[in-house]
């Protein structure tokens, strides 16, 4: 009998312990695990009557939370290890929480990420969650400031009325550097739960796990803020408005580094802080996971050569780079989107160094992290651009958009934008059909 593997993406609330109440705040992940042939797709229970099967589900780490399951007749929580009996082929959809002062890691078998799963009961079955003390926090203030905030006290202060007494704002002055400020601590998350960092010098100028792109709230944002600067360009030690001093701005819903793309800009320009929590000690390494690997073709591709000349660009430079698998570009044809070209129930896609595309960059436009790392994990240049070929990754093109279904030599189509070290927005930037361009390569 033919068995398959099947995850599909949820969401969990995560509460932090920030000052502010942050609401529910979504975390995409994991899903559904089940074999084919032994239930219906809706979980609909199969078997003989009579028959049973066991999840047994429990938790691990140096932190506490629960897992909550629920289908079927079952809705229960369980606080240590549970044996949830029921007929093969009910579906159990599970939540694991974790308790106040602790954060959950994630999966560690079966399930994977950091959401919620649904298991589809064929047979006997273990999964278990890790849970670890709450690390610190880092986060983008919802407020812009000029750069007289009075000094580093000054933003100080700022971050620690919006997060709380432990807050530093990630800033130097001409005699102390950011480093120092944030003195041991270590392991850093995002209000929303997603990890940031495991050490301290990574915030400044290190790889992240993921972007800081949210404030003290949970909330999406996105713009410059005041970057750790030489002394040249602080703004007077953070003193002044002046519209004739200057200081150091970086973005902070970079890909992956804070401080690869910085400018000169005014002082007198409101920017926001990077606030960060330093009173704990807290390893942060997110849990390895299945994935496939996307990337940004370093080659270039006629775009009135055909759709299969672009696969056979991804698939090339993906054999070039000793990956496994098959891929294909992200490219719409007439009468259908860039995304149904792959299996959007598989595992997350993930870049060369280990960063995960935002779970909802389907439907949000935005993939959360920068695009531009060719298969390699060499980072191509600034304001290098790649098409779809559609409005919206889930939807369909037309023959206007793709240009006669990448056959055209003349008319125009709609770009994506792939820009170095930025979070990759859909954009609406034209090129002529016929043109030379890269395309986002996706494994299947």
């Amino acid at each position: 009998m033919r068995q398959s593997f099947h995850v599909v993406c949820a969401a969990i609330g995560y509460a932090g312990r920030m000052r502010r109440a942050f609401g529910l705040v979504l975390i995409a992940s994991c899903g559904r695990v089940g074999f084919d042939g032994l239930a219906g797709v809706d979980g609909s229970p199969g078997g003989d009557a009579g028959a049973t099967a066991a999840l047994v589900v429990g938790t691990t780490g140096a932190g506490t939370g629960s897992i909550h399951a629920s289908g079927g007749t079952l809705d229960q929580d369980c606080t240590g290890p549970c044996t949830l009996v029921v007929p093969p082929g009910t579906t159990l959809h599970l939540v694991a929480n974790a308790a106040t002062g602790s954060w959950l890691r994630g999966w560690t078998s079966t399930c994977y990420g950091r959401g919620p799963c649904d298991v589809v009961v064929d047979h006997d079955l273990s999964i278990t969650a890790e849970f670890t003390p709450e690390p610190n926090h880092v986060f983008v203030t919802s407020t812009a400031h000029d750069g007289a905030f009075g000094g580093l006290a000054g933003a100080d202060a700022v971050c620690k009325s919006l997060g709380g007494p432990a807050y530093v704002a990630l800033l130097s002055s001409s005699t102390l550097d950011w480093a120092t400020r944030l003195g041991t601590a270590r392991g850093f998350i995002r209000p929303d739960g997603v990890p940031v960092a495991d050490l301290a010098n990574q915030l400044g100028s290190g790889e992240l796990w993921s972007e800081i792109a949210v404030d003290e709230t949970g909330a999406r944002s996105t713009g410059s803020f005041f970057d750790t600067p030489s002394a040249s360009t602080n703004c007077a030690d953070w003193t002044t408005n002046s519209g004739a001093t200057t200081s150091t701005v970086a973005l902070f819903d970079f890909g992956h580094a804070l401080a690869d793309y910085a400018a000169t800009m005014f002082c007198s320009m409101p920017n926001k802080l990077v606030c960060v929590e330093t009173d704990r000690v807290v390893p942060v390494v997110p849990i390895p996971q299945p994935n496939r690997r996307v990337f940004f073709s370093a080659g270039i591709w006629t775009t009135s050569s055909g759709i299969g000349q672009a696969d056979a660009l991804c698939a090339g430079e993906a054999t070039s780079a000793g990956l496994s698998g098959s891929f294909h570009a992200l490219l719409a044809t007439n009468g259908a989107s860039p995304i149904s070209r792959f299996d959007v129930l598989g595992a997350p896609w993930m870049r060369a160094d280990g960063i995960t595309l935002a779970p909802d960059w389907v439907t949000s436009g935005d993939f959360g992290i920068d695009l531009s790392m060719d298969a390699t994990g060499t980072v191509g240049a600034i304001a290098a651009t790649a098409t779809i070929g559609a409005t919206a990754f889930d939807a369909a093109g037309d023959a206007g958009a793709t240009c006669n279904n990448w056959t055209a030599t003349s008319g125009m189509t709609t770009t994506i934008g792939a820009n170095v070290n930025y979070s990759t927005d859909l954009g609406t930037t034209t090129l002529s059909c016929g043109q030379d361009i890269h395309v986002l390569c996706f494994q299947d």
